[in-house]
């Protein structure tokens, strides 16, 4: 499964194995486990083919080596989204996937429990039937003895319209959080915060032009508003964040980097590479590469590299201006940060409001207005980290990667993940932690940070920063969200013992 060779290639690798009196099965399929021709259930619905596979089914899987006693309720999340199979053909595949992400083991180990395959996207929501019904059930009955919560529906804003309902974000009422009307200025532009939707008048459709159709959804006892929240991946990361760098690069004149700041934050993204840990799905790489970017790598610039970099590329006011970005995104993926919440709110709405006035009245698009609710998506779901996609979409890509061929990619799908359950029953994370390593930078328990150059079983050698800065002070000091400019000519060499390490952090060299 790791390497995801075809059946085929298994089948062939098998009989090698064989001719050297290796005990193993003559036939992949029945090494992997793979459900037999016709035992999956394929129907027709919403304009294409689909299977469903079960809420209470993928729970039991998920949760069946977890010590669940101390939970009295499991929160589910819920995702739809589509996934385009082939460049030559127009077929879509849509998982829809949960995760259970009160239960730190495997908040970040998504299951399918459905798919649907088509030319074209859903026709209608029939193919959410299946789960509406058995999610139905199970919030009324409960899983083996603990209450069912659906605790969001995550979706980019496209899917979430079709979900809901809903015009489209490019409508004139388009803003799924409050009534704001939009003003089409080559786009659709949402200027302020209007009136807050709530689930009363979602239902109530008090804002006919915001409604296309009834929702099956409604079927549900959900509220519309809040299980429905803004996904930073999208809307931030590949939304607000990639319109900012490109902006930069291949905007207007009057916006535009010249071309050696330009080669200064590659130089930059490139010097840095090897600093950055493997918790880190990519490193950075430089903005002659921009266009070919993932999420992730928007995410670092925007958390972490960019607030170093650019200190020294953007004049003070734009550079003030990503900064209120990037400090809010901090505080609102915190749960250590909570009591900074009402700053957050306070930083995104200068972003939103100051975005017109630096750059142009063309700032204010979807993506950039949804800021202004992002603070109470936060309040609501815990942390911006609840109801993020990038755990369905780094699932979504090893889904594509299941299909070799044209021939009945929905089947191949289905058959790979049933051999996947068979092979393994729980998922386990690519990130090795616990022992510190060499070259590593953590921060201790005095509130100080050190770099490790040694360690023996429980016992570490390392160099502790005595001298810490502030990277930036305006428009706060960076030392309130964890940022420090350390001096290797101001540190001191340290034994001590791993008990004194509470997390790991990351070192730039500047």
């Amino acid at each position: 499964m790791k390497f995801n060779i075809s059946m085929t290639s298994l089948t062939h690798l098998l009989k090698i194995f064989k001719e050297h009196d290796i005990d193993v099965p003559a036939d992949g399929r029945t090494l992997l486990k793979t459900p037999r021709s016709g035992s999956l259930r394929i129907t027709e619905k919403s304009g294409g083919k689909y299977t469903y596979f079960g809420l209470k089914e993928g729970l039991t899987h998920t949760l069946s080596e977890q010590d669940t006693s101390k939970y009295d309720h499991f929160e589910i999340s819920l995702n739809i989204d589509g996934l385009p199979i082939f460049k030559s053909k127009n077929l879509t595949m849509w998982p829809l996937q949960c995760a259970v992400i009160n239960v730190d083991e495997v908040k970040n180990s998504p299951f399918v429990v459905a798919l649907f395959s088509g030319a074209k996207k859903p026709s209608d929501l029939e193919f959410l039937r299946d789960f509406m019904e058995e999610l139905q059930e199970l919030m009324e009955t409960g899983f083996k003895g603990k209450r069912i919560v659906l605790k969001n529906i995550i979706c980019d804003a496209p899917a979430r319209a079709l979900i809901k309902g809903i015009v489209q974000f490019n409508g004139r009422y388009g803003c799924d959080f409050c009534d704001v009307k939009g003003v089409h200025e080559s786009k659709m532009l949402f200027l302020y915060k209007g009136n807050l939707r709530t689930n009363e008048s979602f239902r109530q459709k008090t804002n006919p032009e915001h409604h296309k159709t009834d929702s099956i959804l409604l079927n549900l006892d959900i509220d519309m508003i809040r299980k429905f929240p803004i996904d930073p991946m999208h809307c931030v990361d590949l939304g607000v964040t990639k319109r900012m760098l490109m902006l930069w690069k291949e905007g207007p004149l009057a916006h535009r980097l010249s071309d050696g700041h330009l080669s200064t934050i590659t130089y930059f993204h490139q010097a840095v590479r090897h600093h950055i840990p493997p918790e880190f799905n990519r490193k950075p790489r430089g903005l002659d590469e921009l266009k070919h970017w993932k999420a992730t790598e928007f995410r670092t610039f925007l958390l972490y590299t960019g607030p170093v970099i650019l200190k020294y590329v953007l004049d003070k006011k734009k550079y003030i201006h990503f900064l209120s970005l990037s400090i809010g995104m901090r505080i609102l993926y915190s749960e250590n940060l909570m009591e900074h919440r009402d700053y957050a709110d306070e930083l995104l709405t200068y972003f939103v409001e100051k975005g017109s006035s630096l750059y142009s009245m063309s700032f204010i698009s979807y993506n950039v207005h949804c800021l202004l609710h992002l603070t109470d998506v936060a309040n609501y779901n815990r942390s911006l980290h609840y109801c993020s996609a990038y755990k369905f979409e780094n699932n979504m890509g090893q889904i594509k990667r299941f299909i070799h061929g044209s021939s009945d990619p929905l089947i191949q799908v289905a058959n790979r993940l049933a051999e996947r359950q068979a092979i393994s029953s729980s998922k386990k994370s690519n990130v090795t932690s616990g022992t510190p390593k060499t070259k590593e930078c953590y921060r201790m328990t005095n509130d100080s940070y050190c770099l490790i150059h040694g360690v023996q079983e429980n016992l570490i050698f390392c160099e502790v920063f005595c001298r810490m800065e502030p990277l930036y002070t305006k428009p706060c000091d960076s030392r309130i969200i964890g940022i420090f400019k350390g001096f290797r000519d101001h540190t001191k060499m340290l034994h001590t013992d791993t008990t004194q390490l509470t997390h790991k952090a990351i070192m730039i060299p500047l």
